[in-house]
């Protein structure tokens, strides 16, 4: 890898590799949860239905669901998530190519096995919502950034506008990112004042298509944007969050996220101490700043979770690159031997593939076992018209794996419960930093209320957040 260029090609090609079967593995094997019915939902439509719909929704730009309505071969669990896999098999190729910039070929296989083993990034090639996209054309965004600071080229700045403008169309929170590298460019407005009027043109050009559908959906009257559930953030959430981001821990520790957390930070840490001016560019304007500015805006309106913050991820990437950059430079000169620098690289793969294995097999990962509940209705031989739920998000998903005449029967509360019925209830919030229902929050009660006098009879319980009970009501 050191002295050929073909090596360090087939390295990049076992992590690509290796990103493709760690997300492509078992990946039908989980339910649907409620988001990614949506996905469902709004790629069965026709091309005019479905922008509508995004529209109405107003959670997300319409670029995701285009993606998988173009590229998805089916509405199952698997064809539905195919997209964010090769999404992620794409965002491993830009991180070793952002890598192999800042940190040389030795950088370059470093930030490609941190981009294809990283549980957050893991997870979203595993889901059927955008995050995978987002974070991939942030990667492919960034690394532009970085490669054209240094030499401008139209060809690269038509690159870096099509990924911001498709970035931007695909996520909310993208505009992060682009904020980040504009600050970026702004700290160094002394030195290359050229650069910074381009990249400054080159983004309000970029932020033309977004501004469009900004202009469409507000005609909507007042969208919500589905955020009503998110909590005020307090400021510990800001070091938590950047210990998401670096180790993907999910809201619950474990073992291997904590190794990997640890791993991460130290290659930060030799990042600062071997490339300091470029490694505090990256650390404070791309992670201190956009985590700390979100959460003064979330105390007005809270828009605060971490895996919105998935976009981030291409400069926790960079700052590893340089660290190992720096790590290299010391056994050049003599600091570390042969035996021991190899031992680091087998325990930091070893470490990466543990943390990428809690991805398949911990609870605090698992979606809504929608299909589990479906099965169970079923074997009770429960109608339509006998089901309650305690919130209309629930009808999606019980319409995919339950039955399809649902949505016509519409939205029928716990309050509707009349004499006999049954009670379907999903755990109504997500924690601040974890990626999933499944995790609960101990201040928020988990059962609905029902009618009083009502008695609960059979009963179906999951670990994910979602539940069922046979009322009987006077």
């Amino acid at each position: 890898m050191r002295t050929k260029s073909s090596g360090f090609l087939i390295a990049s090609g076992v992590l690509m590799l290796a990103a493709l079967v760690l997300a492509g593995w078992r990946l039908g094997s989980q339910s649907l949860w409620v988001d990614e019915t949506y996905t469902w939902w709004f790629t069965r439509l026709h091309w005019p239905d479905l922008l509508q719909a995004a529209r109405i929704d107003a959670v997300n730009p319409p670029l995701y669901y285009i993606y998988v309505r173009l590229f998805s071969p089916s509405g199952s669990e698997a064809p539905l998530r195919l997209p964010s896999v090769v999404a992620h098999v794409a965002g491993t190729a830009g991180a070793i190519w952002l890598g192999l910039h800042l940190g040389g070929r030795a950088g370059g296989f470093a930030s490609g096995l941190l981009w294809a083993t990283h549980p957050m990034l893991l997870w979203a090639a595993r889901d059927a919502r955008p995050y995978a996209l987002a974070a991939a054309l942030a990667v492919v965004l960034v690394a532009v950034f970085v490669r054209i600071r240094d030499s401008w080229s139209a060809r690269l700045a038509a690159a870096a506008g099509a990924a911001m403008a498709l970035g931007l169309i695909t996520h909310y929170f993208f505009f992060v990112t682009v904020a980040s590298l504009s600050l970026m460019s702004a700290v160094n407005l002394r030195h290359s004042p050229t650069f910074f009027r381009r990249w400054t043109l080159l983004t309000l050009a970029a932020m033309a298509p977004l501004a469009l559908w900004v202009v469409w959906l507000l005609r909507t009257g007042s969208p919500s944007l589905g955020i009503g559930w998110i909590r005020t953030p307090v400021l510990a959430d800001v070091p938590l969050t950047l210990w998401n981001l670096a180790g993907g821990y999910a809201g619950v520790v474990d073992l291997p996220s904590t190794l990997l957390g640890l791993s991460i930070l130290a290659s930060m840490v030799l990042g600062l101490r071997s490339d300091g001016r470029a490694a505090w560019s990256l650390l404070v304007g791309g992670l201190l700043a956009p985590a700390l500015a979100v959460w003064v805006i979330s105390q007005r309106r809270p828009v605060y979770v971490d895996r919105y913050f998935i976009v981030l991820l291409p400069f926790v990437a960079a700052m590893v690159a340089l660290g190992v950059n720096g790590l290299r430079h010391r056994i050049r000169r003599g600091s570390l031997s042969p035996v021991t620098s190899a031992g680091l690289a087998l325990a930091a793969c070893l470490v990466a593939l543990a943390a990428s294995a809690t991805v398949h097999v911990s609870p605090k990962f698992a979606k809504e076992d929608w299909r589990g509940l479906a099965g169970f209705l079923r074997s009770h031989a429960v109608t339509v018209r006998s089901l309650r739920l305690s919130e209309p998000e629930i009808t999606l998903p019980l319409t995919y794996y339950f039955d399809r005449d649902l949505m016509a029967e519409g939205f029928q509360g716990p309050r509707a419960c009349g004499q006999e019925c049954w009670l379907v209830s999903r755990q109504p919030y997500t924690a601040t930093h974890a990626f999933t229902q499944s995790i609960a929050d101990p201040s928020r009660p988990r059962t609905p209320e029902w009618p009083a006098g009502c008695r609960t009879g059979t009963s179906w319980v999951s670990p994910t957040g979602i539940q069922a009970w046979e009322l009987s009501c006077p």
